[in-house]
């Protein structure tokens, strides 16, 4: 289970499109953040990169519609 986790996060590095990921606790091991610029950008990676081959046994995907807020400042 280690080996097909470090293989995941080394081949999650290699792909430019995903911009973050995060290892979890919960339903899932890892949530990732993708910037495409189209839902057939994100098929192709879904089914390229995101497969049985990485280990990946179910995929949930999400679409966000809109961005209410976005901020890299921290209130120090």
């Amino acid at each position: 289970m280690k080996k097909i986790k470090e293989r995941f996060i080394f081949e999650v590095k290699l792909i430019p499109q995903i911009i973050e990921c995060h290892f979890m606790a919960g339903s899932f091991d890892f949530l990732l953040k993708l910037c495409v610029s189209d839902l057939e950008e994100f098929n192709h990676i879904k089914s390229t990169y995101l497969n049985s081959k990485l280990g990946i046994r179910t995929l949930k995907s999400e679409v966000t519609l809109k961005t209410v807020k976005y901020t890299t400042e921290l209130p120090l």
